[in-house]
């Protein structure tokens, strides 16, 4: 689970709500009723001073909400279309508040949301060393610098002599933080801590990336020191996160969802310019037996332009996130109208929650079953016909991709081809690594996309997700299946995603199929 809301999810997966150091007796609780209410309202105990919180919303089944922080420094959204079992970082001063919208019409409100606020307590930052002008690599912040001006725009993307032409300077620029800065979704594999100015309040970072780098990444200034463990501090990033305040290129455009800034050096993500066509849409609670609790599942019908009958489905995982964030539905009509591919069926599959997603996700050959056996009959019935093997696509990122391909693995006789972006081939269950279990699989997918960011690759010697896609791509060619890989300048990141979307259905279900 990384970058942008992924970023999110993956510190949240492996960070429990307590730290060693907290006390359960200081920690609130309570319940919420909506009825009939389309919004509540959850006040924060009020502090002189900034206070840590975390804050934990068991939302009953049926139900999605927005939550956004509301103090007099101003709003900022939490969490979008949240469900299930739902863990926030915030900071508060003063009189605060969590609005809880709900965010689908079609909700059961009759039982009550269950919520938990724990502090932590905040210690005095380290104290902070500036470096010298010297230790600038950007030539125009140099030069803004010693001129007394104050930069206009971050990141600065620079060409240098020293440079080969297929390579840029990228400096990353926040102004007034007094403690820290630090980015999510960098150009490397880390969270990343930006450098001070000495006797300034410049603040900045220089990355030698490629000419075609894509990314959208968060700043988060003045993140507190926590009287907690290391995994709580390191996932405190997440109560300051925000856009980059000197990136006007935000995205996404609804401001009701978590935003981030953007940087696209070559202009590669097409942005969808079709409307969503919501007549086309049926949605419903679905109650898997297999893992015994509910989720939403969303169709979206091919727009009926001809007499062909339709016959692709494509599957998509993390279904919220790719139809809020990356708008999935939009760029599968657009990539029809373009001729780009055959018209597709597009069902869209969320999570319980974060830790249904941790549990059901990785490899697990129940959720193979729950595709085959509960997703795909549910699919057949509103869609009025029957999807073969050759017809079904199961697409995802980074757990999600490692799902589909397992799904491939584990259930040949329904699904047929695999679209895996940024796949978690690292994991290894009981049934051994990716690499493995494709060696000895008897029956192999029809057909595999693959992508990967460059910057996914490991630390500390360790393979990351970028070797282990390599690796995948190897064997596939090895035992003759059919696949794309392809390699972006690009991290753990839904915008790249949308691009690698695009490209796997091209490839997986264009006319030449």
């Amino acid at each position: 689970m990384t970058t942008p809301k992924v970023w999110l999810a993956l510190l949240l997966a492996v960070y429990p709500l307590f730290s060693a150091t907290e006390s359960a007796a200081s920690t609130s609780v309570g319940q919420l009723s909506f009825d009939s209410a389309a919004e509540q309202s959850l006040t924060i105990p009020s502090t002189p001073d900034e206070q840590y919180w975390i804050a934990e919303l068991q939302i009953p089944a049926g139900l999605l909400l927005h939550v956004v922080l509301e103090q007099e420094t101003g709003s900022r959204v939490l969490a979008s279309f949240a469900s299930g079992t739902e863990q926030l970082r915030l900071m508060s001063q003063g009189k605060a508040s969590l609005k809880l919208q709900v965010a689908n019409e079609w909700s059961d409100r009759d039982t009550p949301l269950r919520w938990a606020l724990t502090p932590i307590a905040v210690l005095p930052s380290p104290p902070v060393i500036g470096v010298s002008i010297e230790q600038v690599k950007s030539p125009q912040l140099r030069q803004w610098i010693k001129e007394g001006n104050v930069p206009t725009h971050s990141p600065i993307i620079e060409t240098l002599p020293g440079l080969p032409e297929s390579e840029r300077l990228m400096t990353f620029v926040y102004l007034g933080a007094k403690h820290n800065v630090r980015i999510l979704g960098a150009p490397v594999n880390d969270i990343v801590t930006l450098q001070k100015l000495v006797d300034s309040d410049v603040w900045f970072r220089s990355f030698t990336v490629p000419a075609d780098t894509l990314l959208s990444y968060r700043v988060a200034p003045d993140v507190p020191h926590l009287d907690a463990n290391k995994r709580e501090n390191r996932v405190a990033i997440l109560s300051r996160a925000t856009v980059d305040p000197l990136n006007a290129d935000v995205w996404p455009l609804d401001d009701d969802l978590i935003q981030y800034s953007r940087v696209d050096i070559a202009s590669t993500v097409p942005l969808p310019n079709t409307p969503l066509d919501d007549q086309r849409l049926t949605r419903h609670w679905l109650h898997s037996h297999i893992f015994d609790n509910e989720r939403l599942v969303t169709l979206y019908r091919p727009e009926a332009r001809t007499s062909e009958r339709p016959g692709r489905l494509v599957i998509l995982l993390d279904g919220n996130e790719y139809e809020h964030k990356v708008a999935a539905a939009q760029r599968i009509d657009q990539l029809y109208k373009s001729g780009l591919t055959e018209p597709l069926w597009l069902l869209l599959v969320n999570n319980p929650d974060a830790e249904a997603r941790r549990n059901e996700l990785p490899a697990n050959p129940l959720y193979a079953d729950f595709i085959a056996d509960e997703l795909l009959p549910w699919a057949e019935q509103h869609a009025g016909q029957i999807f073969k093997r050759e017809q079904v696509i199961v697409a995802g990122s980074s757990y999600g991709g490692l799902a589909a391909l397992s799904a491939s693995l584990n259930r040949p006789d329904r699904v047929g081809h695999v679209l895996s972006m940024s796949g978690s081939f690292w994991w290894q269950g009981a049934g051994g690594s990716m690499q493995e279990r494709l060696k000895s699989a008897e029956q192999l997918p029809l057909s595999v996309y693959l992508s990967a960011g460059k910057f996914e690759t490991g630390r500390n010697d360790e393979a990351g997700i970028f070797e282990h896609n390599v690796d995948v791509a190897a064997l596939l060619d090895a035992r003759q299946v059919p696949y794309k890989l392809t390699l972006l300048s690009a991290g753990h990141d839904y915008y790249s995603w949308s691009l690698a979307l695009e490209e796997g259905l091209t490839y997986l279900a264009g006319e030449r199929k």
